[in-house]
């Protein structure tokens, strides 16, 4: 399967994702991850890769996979059982003759979804016309076999069947769908859903590079109507688009307060419980019955004495979403829409036992209330588990599954680290290896492992970062006093080699280094995430990066943890100042997109980074949140509209202790639409799919920091070429004017990278 099937195929699965988020019946519009749900994948294929993507990214799905013949289904449930899912994963075999959605078959009486990537073609000699009639050649060998790619009627004909199977079960499935090759085949299949008295759909393109291209259709016999994006898609064919269901408003009034005004005008006279959506910065607005039409107005107004609460088990008649949005398309604050009703915005920290305040955390931290794990068993933070339960306020018993390149409990990790420490788990501890490279526990092909490194190379590697340091001198005074073969030396010679600090850019502008923090005021010293980390390089015995990181194929449970309380990759007081410095001192707004949990982002604002913007798609669920203002929205679609029509982002007020406070747009004399005014930061870019593609086309400034891997090693999808290799190819306007490390997990080698465009 090539690289742009693959993408294709996680393209759907991940409409399919957003298909059931935005057409829940608890309105939330995001992920539930208690949601238990039951998908049937039609033709599972001897890949199996749709059951296996949609069970690897959400652990509460479950799925029935059928398939007419028997040897796809034998392989099918090897990669099942290689993935260890048989207890998630069902597979049977069917008739061609039979139903195509074996409902009974499958031993299943109500699914959430049903998928499926049909035969595209009607004969060898439709296939054989299909490739002659192409502009280009093939991008990739077609490994289907005969069964997968043929069927009478071509793919139309096989979801036509579908269509009508569906008349019959109804809302026996929430939501019915399949993929089709040909955008006429969508105009067939929507006209006969509109026949037949379907009136909700979804449509999109799924699109790998610029060449392979497909589309797919959705449907449904419920009111649950997903968001606008999720059922228009990219697609601009209006005949076949589903009525939209989100309406702007543009210049209702010329400020905030006025149009609170006059929402609050239209909404508190109508008979509607309204709700807070924290996740959406969002008003949900419920009516029970008709509330908008005249006459139900005057009956309001006649009979007010008598009205009644919404039912807690009663469906609402209809439910509206409203979400103020500043000029640059910025969703504002809830309490913007209806003041007085619902509590402010705040971060958080899931299942805790208190409300979780960065200002607070900051305060206790640099008064040494909190800290990373002890040396002394007498603390109560002596241990990795009470230090994190301590620090974020969790519960005793805490059950919380962190789920990032392994799903764990605290507990689990806590015996982790516990069995490593008594010798029980020995590979929990083993990063350096001889003879070929290796991971943590594996080694590779004639790799043996080798003795740790002392601990005085392992403080002498952490205090590379400490912000009292000048990284470049504490880079060759690590290198220097290392021995001759250690794995001191190694390291060394693999973050020097990499590092490039020019003292001028592309432009001819001078970067000067970053001085050592003499002193450290709090907006320094508390950076939680590097006292973690550099405990974390302690107790797993590890000292750095070397060449042979990039064969590391293991982690370690820690990660998790650290993921979602602190983020993806730790900054650092020389990366937070590069980001301020190209920033022009903090007075540029700088973009951190696919901002995550908003440590960073936090931390620039504590940095003096004026106007900090944290977006975030929220794909990913986060435990703990830095920041309580971050923009849900697809990257590419934020790039597009900042800026646009002279508004700029450019005085937003910040409060630099980490809160955050109104973000109006300024108005200015030029469009500046693609974020020219901005500086793109990006931590951890996903490449595996097409959100940092789709970033990157639509960011027209010169400005990407891009916090990242610096090898090979598979992490975000950089498996065979480097990041810089992959920035190279796909962004040649660009040139490398910064590279340099970051503090690394053990098994990982990350860095900060600073592009310019030039020319």
């Amino acid at each position: 399967m090539s690289s742009r099937t693959r993408e294709i195929r996680y393209e759907y699965i991940r409409w399919i994702k957003n298909l059931l988020d935005t057409s829940s019946d608890e309105y939330t519009a995001t992920y539930d991850e208690d949601r238990t749900v039951i998908g049937i994948d039609i033709g599972v294929g001897a890949s199996c890769i749709y059951p296996l993507l949609g069970s690897a990214s959400r652990p509460k799905w479950r799925f029935g996979g059928t398939d007419i013949d028997s040897k796809n289904l034998e392989f099918a449930a090897q990669n099942i059982k290689l993935n260890g899912l048989q207890n998630r994963i069902r597979l049977k075999q069917v008739d061609p003759s039979g139903p195509i959605i074996a409902l009974d078959t499958l031993g299943i009486k109500q699914a959430d979804f049903v998928m499926c990537n049909p035969p595209f073609y009607r004969s060898k000699e439709d296939m054989a016309e299909a490739a002659a009639n192409k502009d280009k050649p093939p991008s990739a060998v077609c490994t289907g076999a005969e069964v997968e790619m043929i069927c009478e009627d071509g793919d139309l004909g096989f979801v036509l069947r579908m269509v009508e199977e569906g008349r019959r079960l109804k809302d026996s499935v929430q939501w019915y769908s399949s993929m089709l090759g040909k955008l006429s085949s969508v105009t067939a299949i929507v006209a006969k859903l509109k026949e037949i008295g379907v009136n909700n759909w979804a449509l999109t393109a799924l699109q790998a590079g610029k060449v392979t291209k497909r589309w797919a259709v959705a449907w449904s016999y419920g009111d649950m109507r997903p968001r606008n994006d999720v059922a228009r898609g990219n697609l601009t064919n209006k005949e076949i688009l589903p009525f939209p269901t989100d309406f702007t408003i543009r210049n209702l009034q010329p400020d905030k307060g006025a149009i609170r005004s006059s929402l609050g005008q239209i909404l508190q006279p109508l008979d509607m419980e309204c709700k807070r959506e924290e996740s959406n910065n969002a008003v949900l607005c419920l009516a029970k019955g008709d509330v908008w039409s005249r006459a139900a107005r005057r009956k309001k107004a006649k009979e007010a004495t008598q009205a009644e609460e919404i039912e807690e088990d009663e469906d609402p008649a209809l439910v509206v979403r409203v979400t103020m949005l500043h000029a640059n398309g910025e969703s504002g604050k809830a309490q913007d829409i209806l003041a007085g009703v619902m509590p402010t915005d705040a971060p958080r920290t899931l299942e805790a036992s208190a409300p979780f305040s960065p200002p607070d955390f900051a305060t206790k931290w640099l008064a040494g209330d909190l800290g990373p794990p002890s040396d002394n068993p007498a603390d109560d933070q002596h241990n990795f588990e009470n230090s994190i339960r301590r620090a974020f306020s969790l519960k005793h018993n805490d059950t919380y599954v962190y789920h990032a390149v392994m799903s764990v409990r605290l507990a689990q990790v806590q015996s982790a680290v516990d069995a490593a420490v008594s010798g029980e788990a020995p590979g929990l501890r083993r990063w350096y290896f001889e003879g070929g490279g290796g991971g943590a526990g594996e080694g590779g092909k004639g790799a043996q492992p080798i003795e740790p490194p002392p601990q005085p190379d392992i403080s002498a590697y952490t205090s590379i970062f400490n912000p009292q340091t000048d990284t470049s001198k504490s880079l060759k005074a690590f290198a220097s006093n290392a021995k001759k073969n250690s794995i001191r030396s190694r390291v060394a010679k693999n973050l020097t080699s990499k590092r490039h600090y020019p003292s001028t850019d592309t432009t001819g502008t001078p970067v000067p280094p970053i001085p050592r923090a003499k002193t450290l005021p709090a907006h320094i010293a508390c950076n939680p995430y590097l006292s973690f980390w550099a405990w974390t390089c302690q107790h797993l015995q590890w000292c750095g990066p070397d060449s042979s990181t990039s064969s590391v194929k293991h982690s370690h449970p820690l990660l998790p943890i650290l993921y979602h309380h602190f983020g993806c990759v730790c900054p650092t007081h020389e990366a937070l100042s590069i980001i301020k410095h190209v920033a022009d001192g903090g007075k540029r707004p700088v973009i951190d997109l696919g901002s995550g949990n908003g440590y960073w982002t936090w931390m620039l604002r504590r940095y003096g980074v004026q106007d900090v913007w944290a977006v975030d798609n929220g794909d990913s669920v986060w435990r703990t949140m830095w920041v309580g203002d971050t923009v849900q929205m697809d990257g590419g679609k934020f790039l597009r509209e900042f800026g646009r029509g002279g508004q700029q982002g450019s005085s937003r007020s910040k409060n630099t202790k980490g809160g955050s406070n109104e973000k109006p747009g300024v108005k200015g004399e030029e469009d500046t639409s693609g974020a020219k005014s901005a500086v793109l930061l990006l931590v951890y870019p996903q490449v595996t799919t097409q959100f940092t593609v789709s970033a990157l086309e639509e960011y027209k400034g010169d400005t990407i920091c891009v916090a990242g891997t610096q090898n090979e090693n598979r992490f975000t999808g950089f498996r065979e070429e480097s990041f810089e290799e992959w920035m190279r190819r796909e962004r040649p306007g660009f040139e490398k004017v910064v590279q340099t490390p970051l503090p690394s997990f053990a098994g990982k080698d990350e860095a900060l990278f600073v592009w310019r465009r030039y020319g």
